[in-house]
């Protein structure tokens, strides 16, 4: 396992929000049908929950958050960690140097207040 240890954090004074994590995987590998690099969004209970691949774009999960009075700092991955398979040959190693997999995180913010779920509340973040 590789330690990462994304976060996304809201900050003491916050007002209630629906809070995203956009996780996007560029040159994220397979080796015949494998996942022999691999990640998981911490979800289920005290998670994020995944967009459903209409309303909300399936790489994004949300959760939302009370206003707070504390720095709040929320992880993104299960475990703080990417799993490498014991099974990467040094040959798939090898490709990896051109295309290096890449792991990028986007958060966004929209305030609660008059906004019921979270579907209508990712139509509020620019799409730029």
């Amino acid at each position: 396992t590789l330690p990462k240890d994304p976060t996304v954090e809201v900050k003491a004074g916050s007002e209630a929000c629906w809070l995203f994590v956009k996780v996007e995987a560029e040159n994220w590998p397979t080796f015949t049908g494998d996942a022999k690099i691999s990640y998981a969004v911490k979800t289920g209970d005290g998670g994020w929950t995944q967009g459903d691949g209409t309303k909300i774009p399936a790489n994004v999960y949300y959760r939302a958050v009370g206003a707070t009075t504390a720095d709040t700092t929320f992880k993104v991955l299960a475990d703080d960690q990417v799993t490498v398979s014991e099974n990467l040959t040094k040959e798939e190693v090898g490709t990896l140097k051109e295309n290096q997999p890449k792991l990028t995180f986007t958060a966004y913010a929209v305030q609660k207040d008059g906004i019921a779920d979270a579907a209508t509340a990712w139509l509020k973040v620019p799409t730029t």
